[in-house]
């Protein structure tokens, strides 16, 4: 509307103008209101988002930590198994060869101990038979 349409206007009908454009740059500002709060909201939101994403990142060098943790641990493990295997292996060895001579020992004393179990029995005949040649002898003197 130009200046001079206004000014063929009443009174009355610029007041209900003016009203209307009161009311209507009343909406505008509560318009404007909404979409600032909306913008707000939105800049929050992509807050919270590079936030969550940020979280997530740091989550995941954790996560990735713990998994590298996790797998130099299974190889330790795995390493000290073989070596308890090796050593196992080793004192088993050393085992059965001490076994073997403990085994070689005793047959040798077991022999010994037979061969002088023989030999005291035969000396122990001998002295019996000596023992009965004295008895006789000594019951028996006419015979000497």
């Amino acid at each position: 509307m130009t200046e001079k349409d206004l000014k063929k206007l009443s009174r009355k009908q610029l007041l209900e103008l003016l009203l209307k454009q009161t009311e209507r740059a009343d909406e505008l500002e509560r318009e404007l209101s909404d979409v600032r709060n909306e913008l707000a909201d939105k800049s929050l939101k992509q807050s919270e988002a590079g936030s969550i994403a940020e979280e997530a990142l740091k989550l995941n060098r954790v996560f990735e930590a713990a998994q590298a943790a996790a797998m130099q641990y299974v190889e330790s493990i795995k390493r000290m198994s073989e070596e308890n295997e090796l050593l196992l292996e080793r004192v088993n060895a050393e085992a059965q060869a001490i076994f073997a001579q403990t085994e070689e020992r005793c047959a040798k004393r077991e022999a010994m101990a037979q061969r002088r179990v023989k030999e005291l029995t035969e000396q122990l005949r001998q002295l019996y038979k000596r023992k009965k040649m004295l008895d006789k002898m000594m019951n028996d003197p006419s015979e000497n």
